[in-house]
């Protein structure tokens, strides 16, 4: 069996040294572009695998990137749009041979997550997804001189100027998901948001208010109710008030799938039917709402996006170089990024799948 090359057995074919080797590996612009290039055909031809612990070496960095998620992930109605979100970004940073700690605020001693992976030195760069982060945290963050990234969960109370983030234009995704249903012929739309400070619940209520605006209608502000994001609200909600929709109320917006899919299962039980009666719009495409009958028209957020910005975005910043242990001069990543429409069945415009979107995005 033919032997792996070393990272000193490619410098010495290649005639340079082994940090040239490393950076060209970890596609380094300091290392010229065909030197990159003959570098890494030496390392295919030798079935040549980077080692974390050999880049470690060179780098003086641990390959690591730290995820920060949310203390309430463990709560089913959150834990799922998160997911898949986690796994957007893992794969895309395993392809980058990055590897991804993920740890809650508060970890299972009590300890402050985001210290503890720092004054431990575990990770080389930081993506924030929850929005329950204070400005001391982000302050001790910038005092290690790592970079980070605010995904997804927009905080309330930090001021994101001179930060980087990327989140999903919820004022978009909530004006499309209420201008669908207007478009329908629908009039009084019920808006279910949900009970929190962070930002992107809010702008998906802006987005509700924006399409009603748009069409000259005037918003009735008794018919935004904020819940707690559960099945169980969606489905409470509606067989306690069975009266609201029998005298009117003939569209739903859900700022989530999982109060829109309790919803339906509600008007099962108080003999209304979903869409023929009330037509539901709901937010985040989830997976299983398009398993459900009625399979649920939904506003897809953009998770692979969101992931492909954040992690390239880290990548660059790092660069794996010794010798360029950040990039101040970079641009600061500050993106919206649009979410688009899936039409299905609840909204009773289709029987099948489509998919929607805004001109232009």
């Amino acid at each position: 069996m033919q032997r792996r090359l070393t990272i000193q057995d490619i410098a010495k074919i290649a005639g340079v040294s082994a940090s040239t080797v490393s950076r060209s590996l970890n596609d380094s612009s300091l290392v010229a572009d065909a030197t990159k290039e003959r570098i890494r055909r030496i390392a295919e031809k030798g079935n040549f695998s980077f080692n974390a612990t050999a880049r470690s070496l060179v780098t003086r960095r641990t390959g690591n990137l730290g995820l920060i998620c949310p203390d309430s992930f463990d709560e089913y109605q959150y834990s799922l749009h998160l997911t898949l979100l986690i796994n957007a970004i893992r794969r895309l940073a395993e392809s980058q041979e990055l590897d991804l700690i993920v740890k809650f605020r508060f970890d299972a001693k009590g300890r402050n997550s985001i210290s503890h992976l720092l004054s431990s030195r575990k990770v080389d760069a930081l993506i924030v997804i929850t929005p329950d982060i204070t400005a001391e945290e982000v302050a001790e963050i910038h005092s290690h001189r790592i970079p980070v990234v605010f995904v997804q969960a927009i905080p309330p109370n930090i001021d994101l100027t001179n930060e980087d983030y990327v989140f999903a234009d919820h004022v978009s995704g909530g004006t499309m998901a209420t201008d669908h249903l207007i478009r329908l012929g629908h009039r009084r739309i019920l808006c279910f948001s949900v009970d929190t400070p962070e930002g992107s619940f809010r702008e998906r209520t802006q987005g509700y208010i924006q399409a009603h605006h748009d069409h000259g209608i005037p918003v009735d502000e008794t018919l935004v109710v904020a819940g707690d994001g559960t099945f169980e609200f969606g489905y409470d909600f509606v067989t306690r008030h069975a009266e609201l929709f029998r005298s009117g109320v003939t569209g739903i917006f859900s700022q989530t799938d999982i109060m829109a899919l309790g919803a339906i299962e509600g008007f099962w039980d108080i003999d209304m039917a979903v869409p023929d009666d009330v037509a539901v719009v709901s937010y985040d495409d989830i997976g299983f709402g398009k398993d459900f009958r009625p399979r649920l028209t939904t506003v897809h957020q953009p998770r692979d996006r969101l992931a492909v910005a954040a992690v390239n975005r880290l990548s660059q910043a790092l660069g794996f170089d010794a010798e360029s242990p950040g990039k101040p001069d970079m641009e600061r990543l500050q993106r919206r990024v649009q979410p688009h429409l899936v039409v299905r069945e609840s909204c009773g415009a289709e029987r099948g799948t489509t998919t929607k979107r805004f001109p232009g995005t």
